[in-house]
């Protein structure tokens, strides 16, 4: 194999790169914002809960929209749950099957 020419520049690899380094982010009213971890492949944030912060992760693909909307309700309804159940409790496990899982 030969190499032909060094650093050749390449619009459409460049566009292509610019659009994937783009940060994708979710934001909600509760949930607040959260960020695409490509590597983990979820998304992740920090928010107030319980006069405390806490850390969630969404393991859902950032392409499965119906799953972001599921993954999203998850965590809002076990929050006002668990508040309302325990007062002080910090960490949830919420799994859902197949496709994705969400921590709290």
């Amino acid at each position: 194999m030969e190499v032909l020419e060094k650093n050749v520049a390449c619009p459409e690899l460049e566009e292509i790169l610019t659009e994937y380094r783009k940060p994708v982010v979710i934001k909600d009213d509760v949930l607040g914002e959260l960020t695409y971890d490509k590597q983990l492949k979820s998304f992740e944030g920090n928010l107030s809960w319980l006069g405390g912060r806490i850390h969630i992760s969404l393991y859902v693909d950032k392409d499965n929209k119906s799953g972001i909307t599921k993954a999203k309700k998850g965590y809002k309804k076990t929050m006002v749950l668990e508040q309302e159940k325990n007062g002080m409790q910090t960490c949830v496990v919420l799994q859902y099957p197949k496709s994705y899982k969400t921590c709290l």
